[in-house]
């Protein structure tokens, strides 16, 4: 598994794309297959890659929240 796995998973890819068209059901779609790959990536035995990888993959929700809040006109913590 690569180190950016959970970046390719369609939730990543739904919260990135600017269209205006989603349900919720996509997203939860989406939600349930990434935390089927979070669990996938936790069975591992290698906790410094699980550690990585849950890292990055919370760097990258937390810069999409910025990005979003930044795009509502809201501040940016």
């Amino acid at each position: 598994m690569f180190m950016n796995d959970l970046l390719r998973t369609r939730l990543f890819i739904l919260l990135t794309e600017s269209s205006q068209e989603l349900t919720n059901r996509d997203i939860q779609n989406a939600y349930v297959d990434f935390v089927k790959q979070v669990e996938t990536i936790s069975s591992e035995n290698d906790y410094e890659k699980i550690y990585r990888n849950l890292s990055i993959t919370r760097i990258e929700f937390a810069s999409l929240e910025s990005i979003l809040q930044y795009e509502q006109g809201k501040k940016c913590a």
